[in-house]
């Protein structure tokens, strides 16, 4: 895999908040999101994660530069919130 490319960890898929690793390594659990990680991770398109940072509906992001950064804590809090229980 070509240096920086990020990959999921597989852990997605049991249900568990995996960290991006980057050429089969684990990155730092400190390590911010880019738009494109969570799109990847969350499986909606850029374009809906560019849309809900404009609407307020997403995850809170953090602006460096002109970049806007997740961190995981935030992206669980809000999952967390969307949980949603049918009776």
């Amino acid at each position: 895999m070509a240096r920086g490319l990020v990959r999921w960890d597989g852990r997605k898929a049991a249900g568990l908040l995996g960290s991006p690793t980057v050429d089969g390594e684990s990155t730092d659990q400190e390590r911010l999101w880019t738009v494109q990680d969570l799109a990847g991770f969350l499986g909606v398109p850029v374009n809906t994660v560019y849309k809900w940072r404009t609407t307020g509906d997403g995850p809170p992001g953090l602006r460096i530069g002109r970049h806007v950064r997740y961190r995981r804590e935030d992206v669980e809090a809000w999952l967390a919130t969307r949980v949603t229980v049918r009776d």
